[in-house]
């Protein structure tokens, strides 16, 4: 598996645990969408929706993104990975802060 792949399934998985705890959070009352468009999913599309859009807007979108705008910009694959290891990062920064919020008694977290 190349690097460049390694990245992918990370994002992926991330993108996928992140779902999961949403959800859960969610369903057990801890936690609420806290992104007006994806509260807009669930409130018009439910579950499904909510999913849905989830992982295309924020899993598929980005990762077609970095590599539609690699290639027409001919980035060399190292440069390209670095656009991958930022995208892990924020997202992770966004799970990080929205469980720290979640720790401090709030119920807008953006899992």
């Amino acid at each position: 598996m190349g690097v460049c792949m390694k990245y992918i399934v990370l994002i992926v998985a991330i993108s996928i645990i992140d779902l999961v705890m949403t959800i859960v959070g969610m369903n057990i009352g801890i936690c609420r969408e806290a992104n007006p468009l994806l509260l807009w999913f669930i409130k018009i599309y439910g579950l499904p929706g909510f999913v849905f859009a989830k992982l295309i807007l924020f899993t598929a979108l980005p990762i077609f993104v970095i590599e539609i705008c690699g290639r027409i910009a001919k980035f060399k694959r190292t440069k390209i990975n670095n656009y991958y290891k930022f995208t892990i990062v924020v997202y992770l920064l966004i799970i990080g802060i929205s469980i720290i919020i979640q720790l401090l008694g709030g119920r807008n977290a953006l899992l």
